[in-house]
């Protein structure tokens, strides 16, 4: 197949940056959230709705099955840029494969040329 894009190997280093410091920023955003709820402090509800949406992003980055290097790339860039509202419980492990399947052929099928690239 040849070698990789050049732009490649500087794509997933800059996703693999964003998602560690999203995923830092949530962990801490949680741990406060815990500590508030644990001294009996007022949480504000947009960083309760963060703190869930940031738990959907993380089982996004959970792979049933393998997963080629687009399709992760895809994926991660989704967790990242999406803002997913807390409607009760957790999606189910079914929905965020849904979920998965539907964002990576959203990118292959409507944009072939970015798919290809």
């Amino acid at each position: 197949a040849g070698p990789p894009p050049a732009y490649q190997a500087p794509l997933l280093r800059r996703l693999r940056a964003e998602l560690l410091r999203f995923l830092a920023t949530s962990r801490d955003r949680r741990e406060r959230l815990d500590m508030c709820g644990q001294l009996g402090l007022h949480t504000e509800p947009q960083d309760a709705e963060d703190a869930a949406s940031a738990r959907v992003a993380r089982a996004l980055l959970a792979h049933a099955a393998g997963r080629t290097l687009p399709e992760v790339a895809v994926v991660m860039a989704a967790a990242l840029v999406f803002h997913f509202p807390l409607y009760g419980r957790q999606p189910s492990r079914v929905a965020v494969a849904q979920f998965q399947e539907a964002v990576v052929a959203t990118v292959r099928d409507h944009h072939p040329r970015l798919w290809e690239a």
